[in-house]
């Protein structure tokens, strides 16, 4: 999965307001057409599992883990500790 999407700049998401959740995101680069990657790391038990990244008006799905994007906020499912959203 890395060799194909994770181009690009990155760019670390935290929430001071509610911390235990780490967002990262690779935007992709022309070169590589389809890369780009969004993961999030659950580092402890947080109020909620969800932080804003911005989607760059893409659409992303889930390629690994288990968690869903609802108008480009990104959440773990309960019990999850890791996802990984790729650029369609």
């Amino acid at each position: 999965m890395r060799r194909i999407y994770a181009y690009g700049p990155g760019q670390y998401f935290v929430d001071q307001r509610k911390p235990g959740i780490l967002g990262y995101k690779r935007s992709g680069d022309n070169k590589h057409p389809k890369s780009g990657l969004i993961y999030l790391i659950k580092e402890f038990d947080s109020a909620d599992n969800g932080i804003d990244i911005p989607t760059d008006g893409r659409n992303w799905k889930l390629a690994m883990g288990s968690g869903y994007n609802q108008n480009g906020k990104f959440y773990l499912s309960n019990g999850w500790n890791i996802a990984v959203w790729i650029s369609e």
